[in-house]
């Protein structure tokens, strides 16, 4: 019989316990690069243009991604215990 324990806010990843606002923050990196690769691709095509609305979208994305990935990694740290140099 194995035992499971866990941690509110925090999901098991193999033998890792992570943040679970880790994930929310990967799925904004993800979208952010989607966003910015199209914002490329209309810099270097000249048919493809950009609407305003799809900058305040890409930084939007970006506060959420920061955002997230800032808080998680608070979480982190949180949860590791702090080493005390003993000499």
């Amino acid at each position: 019989m194995r035992l499971t324990w866990s941690i509110e806010g925090y999901v098991w990843f193999g033998k890792s316990l992570l943040p679970r606002l880790l994930f929310y923050a990967f799925f904004f990196i993800g979208a952010f690069i989607v966003q910015v690769s199209v914002i490329l691709l209309s810099l270097i095509t000249k048919n493809l243009i950009t609407e305003i609305n799809f900058w305040v979208l890409t930084g939007t994305t970006l506060l959420s991604m920061t955002l997230f990935l800032k808080e998680s990694i608070g979480l982190y740290h949180k949860l590791k215990p702090k080493r005390i140099n003993e000499e």
